[in-house]
């Protein structure tokens, strides 16, 4: 569930807003763009379309959708953002795009550099190109905190020099300067949201959080390489309603602007860690050990905070849910999740061992009209339950 504030005048503008866009998110089936579908559904966006490389009944995105009862309509469309005809047919009609599609595993960029800038560089140009094509004017990306490279200054302001260490990093960089670049040459509006470290249950198992909620929920010591690193970590929910806010406060403008999205305050990764441990400790998980597997991590970013005074300036609003609050709310949705992957689970083997079988029965009765309900035939279709 989306953790969304209590209403006031600008929530209601935001909400006007929404009601009268079509909004398509490009790679909508992801763990950010499923929320943020949840989100605008809660607004009573009339349209959203779902565009995503993934098919929805993989990505879950269609059956989540399917809760949503007020949400009047919702489309999935399957397709590639480098493919110009699979994007003018998903954002025909469409007012507004989140452009969320990409690749993101840092790891993954360093083995599969080209592939990385083709999706994240070109495949953002692909979209720019296409709205240019079918008239859209307002444009959101969401980038990374990563572009900025070794911090020279704590907080990260926007006006910070980009000098990206990895592959991914440079990666969206070249995304944000292709959205730079439409903006400029076609009248666009567009915003950069630069993401801090992002966290939430259903996010990469590989990130730090999604590592140690992954270790506490099945009981193991919170081990991690290092413990002495300091992030920015923002929760998925606060993301989400940034993105809305931005994009709903921005329409009407011209040109890109850049904002950071963060919670403007560093932690620790043992800080962290001690935090998720007290709250596995509530839920009666254990008395988890934390470890850190690096005598002496080389650890070229050892602090990463980013500053968000132009995010509360132009939304009027600041990230709502702290940290310790975050990983609750994360480590109790990855328990459901679980709980009801082993329900779904055991529901699968009962139907394997047993399971209803169609088959067609005629009644030796005097009269089988009257069993049969008006049935002329005598036949009646009953489910017999038998092992398979």
């Amino acid at each position: 569930m989306v953790t969304k504030p209590s209403s006031t005048a600008s929530d209601q503008a935001v909400e006007r807003w929404l009601q009268r866009q079509k909004i398509c998110i490009t790679g909508g089936r992801g763990a950010l763009g499923r929320r943020l579908i949840r989100r605008m559904a809660q607004d009573g966006a009339q349209h959203i379309v779902v565009f995503d490389q993934q098919p929805a009944i993989l990505a879950g995105g269609a059956s989540e959708s399917v809760n949503i009862e007020h949400l009047v309509n919702i489309e999935h469309l399957t397709g590639d953002i480098l493919n110009p005809a699979d994007l003018d047919h998903a954002l025909r009609d469409c007012t507004v795009v989140f452009h969320l599609a990409a690749l993101v595993h840092v790891g993954h960029s360093q083995t599969e550099p080209v592939r990385y800038f083709e999706v994240n560089g070109l495949g953002t140009a692909c979209v720019m190109e296409a709205c240019r094509r079918v008239g859209i004017r307002r444009v959101i990306y969401t980038s990374t905190s990563h572009v900025y490279g070794i911090p020279y200054h704590l907080p990260i302001t926007e006006n910070h020099p980009t000098v990206p260490i990895s592959v991914y990093a440079a990666s969206k960089l070249v995304g944000e300067i292709a959205m730079q670049g439409y903006a400029g040459s076609y009248g666009f509006s567009c915003d950069i949201a630069r993401l801090s470290n992002l966290y939430g249950a259903s996010f990469n198992t590989e990130t730090v959080i999604g590592c140690a909620l992954t270790q506490v929920a099945s009981g193991r010591p919170i081990t991690l390489r290092n413990l002495a690193a300091v992030r920015d970590f923002i929760h998925a929910d606060d993301v989400v309603e940034a993105l809305v806010r931005l994009t709903a406060t921005g329409d009407g403008l011209s040109g890109c602007r850049v904002v950071n999205v963060s919670t403007s305050h560093g932690v620790s990764v043992h800080e962290m860690a001690q935090i998720l441990a007290s709250i596995a400790a509530e839920y009666g998980l254990g008395s988890l050990e934390i470890i850190q597997t690096d005598v002496s991590p080389d650890e070229p970013v050892p602090e990463l905070i980013l500053d968000n005074v132009r995010l509360r300036q132009l939304t009027g609003w600041m990230p709502q849910i702290n940290l310790k609050r975050g990983l609750r709310l994360a480590l109790q949705e990855l328990l459901e999740g679980q709980e009801a992957r082993q329900q779904g689970g055991k529901d699968k083997a009962q139907d394997r061992r047993f399971h209803w079988q169609p088959c067609r029965v005629r009644l030796a009765v005097p009269d089988p009209e009257s069993y049969c309900r008006g049935s002329t035939s005598g036949v009646l279709l009953v489910r017999l339950w038998g092992a398979s």
